[in-house]
């Protein structure tokens, strides 16, 4: 066997499987899927094949004392090097009913490793769907909920801090997002809720150690909040400086209901005081951003950054809304269509393609579908929707429905569920579409399983999602991975597989062959577009 991908001219040999040219700042999930979308720039695309969903490595509905766990399907899921962790509510007998935790499971075998109480939501909504982000520098699951923001342990589930939101709302369905490239003075960053009015607010935390000389504050201070108006569900996005970001994080708004329109403004991440912002996008249409939002920058001196956003319409069919392109650097409109409603964080993908789910049940005028369109730089137009172009036949995607894009060898996969009818019945489907196809042609639909379907998280080959079936769990399991049975998962797993040593069922199919040696070879592989899009020693 000649191992000659692993050398340095092989690895650029092999990389027509991974690069091409188009958005940069993919997700590297190669050791997790650290937060909404998988990554600060919430661009929820990965260089890796599509799992195959019929490979169920194991479910779990229940915690450590056999109490049922409901999960909060419409929250995502993340996913650590060893852990994945997950929001839901037990009913323990005798006990307060509907107690909210958060749980991290063992990404072997889904046992509950440790849990710990969240606090209960607040404001207008039955729950809060806000999905947790993973500090790795610090050790550390950040989660807001109730009136603040809460770090964890990531190994036993201690409580490490607490940021007290003290605006008019807690969290309602925003997510957190903690930066990783700021040196010793990293920050997470926060909106509260004020949907109906105009006094939200964006809030910076301090995430590091403190440090008398380089970053004078204690973990979990809130340096400032500053006010952004009417919010609900948004979530900040942040481009690290080493994939083309300039600084800023970016912020959408619901605006003021039926008077204005929602806005998008960047705020210096590096601010010690109260900022005002760098600049400020309004959305010319009366419709507010009730969702996060993308950054994404090309491959050439001028390709962006480039923000995607799209609104939630309360009145219309399905291109009542609109999905916007800014310019990141100064806030001016490139773009704007129309698109189905939503909260939904656009896909951006390589070729200018954008994937993006919307729509509700309910008679509203509208349906859940997907949406595929295709960015031609200073214009873009809509491709399909899958509600319409299948005659209304296909039920996928919705306004609460996080798509994940997989890019790999040519093909071109969509990760999304489907939105139940009644939105508090458990998600029961989740769907692999195909990107290179068009909806009602045969093999659109590449895959179709029941059972899970919220916003899933994909760490190396595995996938997580919940649904009706709890917690579930497709692909190898990580000891997969690990041939030689040495604890670490690394290039000489692949030489003991092609000797014929150690376990060598990576897929856990019950059968060796050479898909268990593709498997393998992808796992490692994974790490790959950081490394070579990344920044250079």
């Amino acid at each position: 066997m000649t191992a000659a991908w692993l050398t340095a001219a092989g690895v650029l040999a092999g990389l027509g499987n991974f690069v091409d040219a188009g958005t940069v700042a993919f997700v590297s999930n190669a050791h997790g899927w650290s937060c909404l979308a998988g990554s600060p720039s919430r661009i929820a695309c990965v260089r890796a094949p599509a799992p195959t969903l019929n490979e169920v490595a194991w479910t779990r509905s229940t915690d450590a004392d056999g109490n049922t766990i409901d999960f909060i399907d419409q929250a995502g899921v993340v996913a650590s090097a060893d852990l994945v962790f997950a929001v839901g509510h037990v009913s323990p007998p005798g006990k307060p009913q509907g107690q909210p935790r958060l749980f991290a499971f063992s990404r072997e075998n889904g046992e509950v490793v440790w849990w710990s109480p969240i606090s209960a939501p607040v404001g207008v909504v039955n729950d809060s769907y806000s999905t947790p982000a993973i500090d790795v520098a610090n050790g550390v699951i950040i989660h807001g909920s109730g009136y603040g923001v809460t770090a964890f342990d990531l190994a036993n589930g201690d409580v490490r801090w607490q940021a007290t939101l003290t605006g008019v709302g807690g969290v309602v369905n925003a997510s957190p997002l903690v930066t990783q490239d700021r040196g010793p003075g990293d920050r997470v960053f926060m909106t509260d809720y004020d949907g109906p009015g105009t006094q939200g607010r964006l809030y910076c935390i301090n995430a590091d150690t403190f440090d008398t000389a380089l970053n004078p504050y204690e973990p979990g201070e809130v340096l400032w909040s500053v006010v952004i108006g009417g919010t609900s569900g948004n979530s900040v996005a942040y481009l690290p400086t080493d994939m083309g970001g300039t600084g800023l994080v970016y912020v959408a708004t619901v605006g003021e209901y039926d008077v204005a329109g929602g806005q998008i403004m960047a705020f210096p991440a590096g601010a010690l005081t109260t900022p005002t912002p760098v600049w400020t996008f309004t959305n010319p249409q009366v419709q507010g951003f009730f969702g996060g939002l993308c950054i994404a920058r090309g491959d050439g001196p001028c390709e962006g950054p480039w923000l995607y956003s799209a609104t939630y319409a309360f009145y219309g069919g399905l291109s009542a809304a609109r999905l916007v392109k800014v310019d990141g650097s100064d806030g001016s409109l490139v773009w704007s269509t129309p698109c189905n409603r939503t909260q939904s964080i656009p896909v951006p993908m390589p070729g200018g393609r954008i994937a993006l789910a919307g729509g509700v049940w309910g008679g509203f005028g509208t349906a859940p579908s997907v949406e595929l369109f295709q960015d031609s730089g200073a214009t873009v137009s809509r491709l399909w929707n899958t509600w319409s172009a299948t005659g209304q036949t296909l039920s996928v995607g919705g306004w609460t429905q996080q798509p994940m894009a997989c890019l790999f060898g040519g093909e071109s996969s969509l990760i999304v569920g489907a939105l139940p009818m009644g939105f508090s019945a458990p998600i029961n489907d989740l769907y692999v579409l195909d990107l290179n196809s068009t909806p009602g042609a045969a093999g659109f639909v590449r895959q179709h399983v029941q059972g899970a379907g919220g916003t899933a998280a994909l760490a190396g080959l595995s996938l997580y999602s919940v649904g009706a079936m709890g917690l579930v769990a497709f692909g190898p399991k990580p000891s997969g991975l690990d041939i030689n049975s040495d604890g670490v998962r690394g290039i000489d797993d692949l030489y003991a597989w092609e000797q014929g040593c150690g376990e060598r069922d990576v897929n856990g199919d019950g059968t060796i062959d050479g898909a268990d040696r593709t498997a393998l070879v992808l796992a490692l592989r994974s790490a790959e577009p950081a490394q070579l899009t990344g920044p250079r020693p």
